[in-house]
């Protein structure tokens, strides 16, 4: 199962947020992976430098999950370019 939405027209954290949460629900997936491109993980994190939505992993955790790039309120964070700006994938 995969969800697509936008959190783009400001950056809305409380969609993602309940998106996160509709899944994890409908899927039963309580781990789930997001994607969004480099230019909308970009867009958050200027939005909110210094929150507990945006946290950097630390180099060695990079290694172990490999193609992480972030974190999300502890769901990790993937790029996929190929999502256009502002749009959001949930697996």
């Amino acid at each position: 199962m995969s969800r697509i939405f936008s959190i783009m027209t400001t950056i809305n954290l409380d969609k993602l947020d309940r998106e996160i949460e509709e899944y994890i629900q409908c899927s039963g997936n309580f781990d789930p992976y997001i994607f969004m491109s480099e230019d909308t993980m970009g867009a958050i994190e200027k939005e909110f430098p210094t929150t507990e939505y945006t946290e950097c992993l630390d180099p060695s955790l990079k290694s172990k999950y490999k193609g992480v790039e972030a974190t999300y309120t502890g769901y990790k964070v993937f790029v996929n370019n190929d999502l256009k700006y502002g749009i959001v994938e949930i697996r």
